[in-house]
């Protein structure tokens, strides 16, 4: 699946050159609200994570006993009995189901925990600017459209800013309704993708409003 294979590759990139990653995943069940954990989303991406060498802790509030089951042949991968203890010692921390238990995660605990402070959320279960504030390197693979305004953003010149000079998170994730350009030594033209732009870089998509 074209999707879960960028997933995956988001989180790779933002793994980088890590010695020995270690990745936790918070959600395994399809949906929340169940342990159905068919066509699971979130076993691919523990199985392909874990065939790369990647150590993965996961977590599920009710879906683990159909994990272990589903996943049983699957090395490098480990169980834990809370979200907390998924986070702990992680280079990169993945949403992979929107269980409102997640939502109420204490960022500060979590950014104290983790070895980076890296987030990756499938489902749109945090406020970038929230997660920004508290230190995390954040990408929405979602998706979700908001206004610049709403996540402190303003356009100047053409080029996305912050009201107080700088950025609210030092991740962000934008999809370009229309075309844009990307300042980058290619001036690579680009329509309709999504980029990670890192701290400091500016995007000049030409639009008001963004995925973010």
């Amino acid at each position: 699946d074209r999707q879960r294979d960028r997933l995956v590759s988001k989180i790779r990139t933002a793994l980088g050159s890590t010695t020995n990653p270690v990745v936790g995943v918070l959600g395994l069940a399809f949906k929340p609200n169940t342990s159905d954990v068919r066509e699971s989303p979130a076993l691919y991406v523990c199985e392909e994570l874990c065939a790369a060498g990647i150590r993965v802790q996961a977590f599920d509030p009710v879906a683990m006993q159909e994990a272990m089951h589903a996943m049983a042949s699957v090395d490098r991968l480990s169980y834990t009995d809370s979200a907390y203890e998924a986070a702990e010692g992680v280079d990169a921390l993945v949403i992979m189901t929107e269980w409102n238990e997640f939502r109420s995660l204490d960022l500060e605990k979590l950014r104290t925990i983790m070895r980076s402070p890296v987030i990756i959320d499938a489902r749109n279960v945090f406020e970038p600017a929230q997660v920004g504030r508290a230190g995390f390197s954040y990408t929405a693979v979602a998706g979700q459209t908001r206004d610049l305004g709403a996540v402190g953003l303003t356009t100047l010149n053409g080029a996305i800013t912050a009201k107080n000079g700088t950025l609210p998170f030092k991740t962000w994730t934008i999809r370009l309704d229309n075309t844009g350009t990307l300042n980058s030594a290619e001036n690579t033209q680009l329509d309709n993708l999504t980029l990670t732009q890192t701290f400091g870089t500016a995007c000049t998509p030409e639009i008001g409003r963004a995925h973010v």
